[in-house]
């Protein structure tokens, strides 16, 4: 018999031993290590390693406190292994006490103990047999302050802070490790936040390959799905977050209600159903379909929990050595599925499915399993919901193993009357013993079950006449409310009564008042973006938040050059305290209005989109498709339907609806809500997504280097091929997502997500060399980014800019007279360089420019004073404040400010030379006229971002 050793999984071979608890060492990694020898000789043993420090780990012994919301099970199977090992009769790791009693009672020899028979069941199998884990996706959806939303205790030794993620208290442990409930910071979100077993984790083969599963399954977005988020390593701590579903699972209503409605079962499976093929279209097997691990959130989704993240080391290396042809031996039936997991336990905390609800051929070969094994398992999982329990029950998981191979299930029309004949043989068809004789195709099952209820077909939904009638009176109260006609003109009223007061205070020559109260006007804009967006969490607000707070150190000083010139042009046009007063003003009216109309607009609005949610809530409990439902409303809801559709699903919803199905009839578009918003969105959406990238690229080079590493592949060969790997991954998931996007009918044959991610990984150079190819996305400017980006043009330029307007103030320069005059001579200025950029342009060709210095020099331009002194700051060297003595450095930080606005290195090619120009013109021709210099910076810049710019 073999066994593993839980530290270095090397391959133990164990001859034949008498029941009881025995120590020993591993040759390979030197690992003190516990070996358990079950009386019974169907069940195989178990070996956990032996810590030097007896209480490192005593509070995972301990059953942590749990939200109200979870089951009993959550939270105490996976960290009291007793019970459940006494439950199932597969025992895991004993608890760190036990093992260093047992080593100091033996003095370091090697003895039998009887604590195996000492502890009686305590519970009936298919309970203690639930995972713990999947505790993580329920809750109330209330902020961190909630007393409601979780009662556990917050964890110890793990960081407040993880990742970016707040640590609020401990949901539940399981086989994979334990699950925490977290405030994601940049979005203000509750998530649930999945952290791997410190001694998984130490195992970098099994890292790396697990890593690149659940990235794949981070790219699977349905509705029916439970969305991974993100995945991360902080402190060589690896985790993984998730959606956090507000609700229940179907095993809790199953305990609540005893057994379910038939229909109301199939609704709910019907669900499951569609989000677990959309899986296996993807090439992504489950593995543990089972009450626990499908959440029914308040809206009446169902939605599948943990895809991507059942997984094992032995699972992963049983897959490895099958994908790589390698032989794998199967142990005989009955005991394989315990030993070919090396830790038995394992099995039964969903590593490699729950015994029941487990697939026959999954207990002889976890790695070979198709999708006919998730069609077995939900096959149960609907004979659970309909009978009250699962169609075995056992003592042990062995016994419950051998049942699933070997007896006939009772079909469920003989254990429940009111379960109709049709539904009863749909279930036994989908759990035959033989995969053959099962539906082969998720496709399949979810056509009769549609036919089972009467409904059409998926994504095809015709609704009746009230459903549509309801609908249009909702629609028609949501827009028609009182507060939503009065609220626009109240905010059209108060920008113009704004704009008049700054043109008439212009024309007056009021400067003072002009711009006053235009900061007024932006001042009370940002005010109610903030406040509107952190009380009803907009949208937009929360999109501007993630960009902010996810910005690194170079984004930081960007914002602080920006900030500081911002203020020096308060000092020098004396506007400080003028702006100060006109912001105190801004914020009350942002505050006033906000909670004198959006908090009554709201109110007048709620019944309106209740009585909606309610209907569509009903609707998906009877098995309709989520996206003939969302088709429904975004057709029926009238040309004004946006902000409707909109407060129901999201915005981000709202886009793919306004592409898939937002035309009327004869493709006329119909009216838009609030679309000024969707090109900052899609600024944001760029920006987070070239950050998210590189972030996981760098993450995933690092888990790709150390197994390369971890498997013997030197350090510089492992470090390349990690970086090519990563590369491509990445590559390969963008393509994936880009994908996703286009309508069905030009998308094409959609990659296998799984697959294709593993392709990359293994193959990199192919999806690198057609991307170098320009097959798949656009080249980026590598380094010179770094050195010619917007980036640093922006600070440099605000730099210039900064000094400029001190040098200014200095010398008296912002006189009315000298502004007058300013203002004059950048007229003429700009008017002759738009000309001359026009001939260029018509003409394309640039050679036009080499007698342009004639053209400035016919202007008759004003002579910068000849007394005024270079600027001088406190603590700066002369040397450089030596160099701000005209209004050329200005000029050269406008440029490069305009240049900033756009992408790429290539602007920098006119940007960088005009500002050269502008500023240090005169010092190389003497005897040029001072302002031609600074015409000249100025149109090169122009140049620039007509023929430099980057188009993508």
């Amino acid at each position: 018999m073999a066994i593993q050793c839980p530290s270095c999984d090397h391959a133990l071979g164990l001859k034949a031993a008498k029941p009881g608890r025995y120590t020993t060492k591993c040759p390979k990694c030197a690992q003190k290590l516990l070996l358990l020898v079950p009386a019974d000789p169907e069940a195989s043993p178990t070996v956990s390693a032996v810590r030097a420090d007896p209480t490192a780990n005593t509070s995972a012994a301990q059953t942590p406190t749990v939200a109200p919301t979870l089951p009993p099970t959550i939270g105490t199977q996976a960290t009291t292994p007793d019970a459940a090992a006494a439950a199932t009769g597969v025992w895991s790791a004993p608890r760190e006490t036990e093992v260093a009693a047992t080593a100091a009672d033996s003095g370091g020899e090697t003895r039998p103990t009887s604590y195996w028979a000492t502890t009686a069941p305590t519970a009936p199998p298919n309970e203690a047999i639930n995972s713990a884990e999947l505790g993580f996706a329920l809750g109330t959806d209330a902020g961190p302050t909630n007393p409601g939303l979780s009662t556990g205790a917050k964890p110890e030794g793990i960081p407040s802070v993880l990742g970016g993620y707040q640590i609020l208290s401990e949901l539940g442990r399981g086989g994979m490790g334990a699950v925490y409930l977290a405030r994601q910071i940049s979005l203000n979100r509750n998530v649930a936040l999945k952290v791997m077993k410190p001694e998984w984790a130490d195992n970098p083969t099994f890292v790396s390959r697990f890593t690149r599963e659940a990235y794949a399954a981070a790219q699977l977005v349905h509705h029916n799905v439970v969305q991974i988020y993100d995945f991360g390593q902080d402190r060589g701590t690896n985790f993984f977050s998730m959606e956090f579903v507000q609700g229940q699972t179907l095993s809790q209503l199953v305990k609540a209600q005893k057994k379910l409605d038939p229909e109301a079962a199939v609704g709910f499976i019907l669900q499951a159903a569609r989000g677990l093929k959309y899986a296996h279209d993807q090439g992504m097997i489950h593995r543990d379909i089972k009450p626990d691990n499908l959440l029914l959130n308040d809206q009446g989704v169902v939605k599948v929990a943990d895809l991507g993240l059942v997984k094992t080391p032995a699972l992963a290396e049983a897959e490895e050595a099958r994908e790589a042809n390698t032989a794998v031996v199967a142990a005989p039936k009955g005991a394989v599925s315990l030993a070919s997991s090396g830790n038995p336990i394992t099995l039964v905390n969903s590593a490699m499915g729950t015994p029941a609800f487990m697939a026959p051929e999954q207990a002889v070969d976890a790695a070979s399993v198709d999708a006919r094994a998730d069609i077995y398992s939900l096959g149960c999982t609907l004979y659970d919901l309909v009978t009250g329990r699962p169609p075995f029950e056992g003592k042990t998981a062995i016994e419950l193993i051998t049942k699933h191979q070997t007896e006939v299930i009772v079909p469920p029309e003989a254990i429940v009357k009111r379960v109709p004949k049709a539904l009863s043989d749909i279930i036994l068809k989908m759990v035959a013993k033989k995969p053959q004789d099962r539906y082969s195709y998720l496709g399949d099952v979810i056509k009769v079950l549609e036919d089972y209820l009467g409904l059409p077909g998926s994504g095809v939904f015709s609704p009746r006449e009230e459903h549509a009638n309801l609908l249009a009176e909702s629609v028609e109260a949501f827009n028609n409310a009182t507060t939503a006609r009065l609220r626009p003109k109240l905010i059209l009223g108060g920008f113009a009564a704004c704009l008049f007061v700054v043109v008439a205070a212009a024309l007056a020559r009021q400067p003072f008042l002009a711009t006053g109260f235009l900061g007024l006007g932006l001042m009370t804009a940002l005010a109610y973006f903030i406040v509107s967006g952190v009380t009803q969490k907009k949208a937009l607000f929360l999109k501007a938040q993630q960009l902010v707070l996810g910005s690194g150190l170079f984004e930081w000083l960007m914002v602080l050059a920006g900030l500081v010139l911002f203020a020096t042009g308060l000092v020098v046009f004396h506007l400080v305290f003028a702006w100060i007063a006109f912001g105190v003003v801004a914020t009350m009216i942002a505050i006033g209005f906000h909670m004198a109309y959006d908090k009554k607009l709201e109110a007048e609005r709620r019944e309106a989109v209740e009585k909606t949610e309610n209907m569509l809530k009903t609707m998906r409990l009877h098995g309709l498709d989520e996206d003939a439902l969302r088709q429904f409303v975004c057709k029926y809801a009238g040309n004004r339907w946006e902000e409707f559709y909109e407060t129901l699903f999201g915005y981000e919803a709202k886009l793919i609806a306004r592409d898939r199905w937002g035309r009327a009839e004869q493709g006329r578009l119909r009216s838009r809500f609030g679309a000024w918003r969707d090109p900052i969105v899609r600024w944001i959406d760029a920006k987070q997504q070239t950050r998210r990238e590189a972030r996981e690229k760098r993450l995933l080079q690092k888990i790709e280097e150390k197994g390369l590493a971890a498997r013997g592949v030197n350090l510089m060969t492992a470090r390349r091929q990690a970086r090519r790997a990563a590369e491509a991954m990445v590559m390969m998931a963008a393509e994936i997502k880009e994908a996703e996007r286009l309508p069905h009918a030009v998308r094409g044959e959609r990659l296998a997500i799984g697959q294709a991610l593993r392709d990359a990984a293994a193959k990199p150079e192919m999806v690198l060399h057609e991307r170098e190819q320009g097959l798949i996305g656009p080249r980026t400017d590598g380094p010179l980014n770094l050195i010619l980006g917007p980036g640093p043009r922006f600070l440099a330029g605000a730099l210039l800019l900064t000094g400029c307007l001190f040098w200014m103030h200095q010398n008296q320069l912002l006189t009315q007279k000298k502004l007058d005059e300013a203002t004059a001579t950048a007229k003429q200025l700009s008017q002759k360089a738009q000309a001359v950029a026009t001939e260029a342009v018509k003409a394309n060709d640039v050679s036009v420019l080499k007698d342009v210095h004639k053209t400035f020099a016919q202007i008759d331009l004003p002579k910068v004073p000849d007394r005024t002194r270079p600027l001088n700051l406190p603590m700066i060297p002369k040397r450089f404040t030596a160099l701000f003595n005209s209004f050329n450095p200005g000029v050269a930080g406008l440029v490069l400010l305009f240049s900033s606005f756009f992408r790429g290195v290539k602007i920098s090619l006119f940007a960088l030379p005009g500002a050269a120009v502008a500023w240090f013109g005169p010092q190389i021709l003497p005897g040029m006229n001072p302002w031609i210099a600074p015409a000249l910076g100025l149109l090169l810049g122009g140049l620039g971002a007509i023929f430099g710019r980057t188009r993508y």
